[in-house]
């Protein structure tokens, strides 16, 4: 077996990247650094597992990327580690166990193309005390999450890309109080939140690409948000949304919205006029958008608009329809500042 020359006793950062031969990592790796915090592997296509007791028990992170052939389970323990992040890696990693990760803080899981599901200990009460940002990208096999749901009371972010089979999120998300983020987008057969809806303390919300979960928008419950000051919602070239926002959907303390991608879109609802604390508008890709509505952009400070040829043609400033955002200190067009 291959092992580590002499290394620097106060190491605190490793990075091993192209060894395609290299099969196991060597065994002497925790004797030849005793202050590593960071492991950085990378494209090494043979490597199958870690050694059993074989990492520094001072490890806070690990990042894999492209090492296909790797089995992170296998006799392994990651008392100390707090930040993982797994990118094409893996793949045969179909349950991700969150029991042999006591201490952690971030995960981020991308392009593992067998992962079907998180798992979490049954014992009772059990509880990820630690997590606070979780991230999951292009895992076309994730079907779901834990029965009991995501009991992450410290969780701040939590996103899930292009799962394309995620059929619905963790039970009981309205229970994750810390929640100030949330970002799905690419979840084709994703139709509606929990039961109970969302946290009411979150503050950002990322829709995007989820035509049968935005097909179900009314019964978001967003209006009960108080905390909500950010909303960006895309549809996609099938979206049939025509109307956006329907009155009452919003909550009035949005800040920030942003609409992208509705080609069939054809006006924006009253809902848009209800929200008294709206500062910023953006609008692209919306082509049969033709105008905004008159009594709805009062408190405006900023409005960016891309790709709406038919709602262009209404603000130039001979058109009737200027006086509409002339009050705006900020008004962009197609990249171009009007105001």
């Amino acid at each position: 077996m291959w092992q580590l020359k002499e290394l620097p006793a106060e190491l605190r950062w490793l990075r091993i990247e192209g060894c395609h031969v290299l099969e196991s990592i060597p065994g002497n790796l925790k004797q030849a650094t005793s202050c590593l915090q960071e492991l950085f592997i990378s494209n090494c296509s043979s490597l199958a597992s870690f050694p059993r007791d074989s990492l520094p028990r001072t490890l806070k992170a690990l990042e894999i990327e492209g090492c296909g052939q790797l089995d992170i389970l296998s006799d392994c323990y990651y008392a100390s580690l707090e930040s993982l992040s797994i990118w094409r890696s893996c793949d045969s990693l179909e349950s991700f166990p969150f029991a042999i990760f006591p201490k952690l803080n971030n995960l981020k899981i991308r392009s593992c193309k067998s992962l079907k599901s998180l798992s979490i200990s049954g014992e009772p009460n059990h509880e990820l005390q630690c997590l606070s940002l979780l991230e999951i990208w292009d895992c076309p096999s994730l079907v779901s999450f834990p029965d009991i749901g995501l009991p992450a009371p410290h969780l701040t972010q939590f996103k899930a890309t292009d799962c394309m089979k995620l059929k619905s999120l963790p039970k009981g998300m309205n229970k994750l109080l810390s929640l100030q983020t949330l970002e799905i987008s690419g979840c084709a057969e994703l139709m509606s939140f929990p039961d109970g809806g969302l946290p009411l303390n979150l503050n950002c919300l990322y829709i995007w690409d989820c035509n049968k979960l935005i097909a179900q928008r009314l019964h978001w419950k967003l209006k009960a948000l108080v905390s909500l000051k950010c909303l960006s919602i895309m549809g996609g070239k099938r979206s049939d949304v025509q109307c956006f926002p329907e009155e009452g959907m919003l909550p009035t303390s949005l800040t920030s919205l942003s609409i992208c991608g509705f080609p069939n879109l054809t006006s924006l609802d009253k809902g848009l006029q209800q929200l008294t604390a709206l500062e910023k508008l953006e609008i692209s890709h919306c082509r049969k958008l033709q105008c905004l509505p008159k009594d709805g952009l009062k408190h405006l400070s900023y409005l960016c608009i891309r790709k709406c040829p038919m709602l262009k043609q209404c603000f130039r400033k001979e058109r009737e329809d200027w006086p509409t955002v002339d009050h705006i200190p900020f008004v962009e067009i197609d990249n171009q500042r009007i105001s």
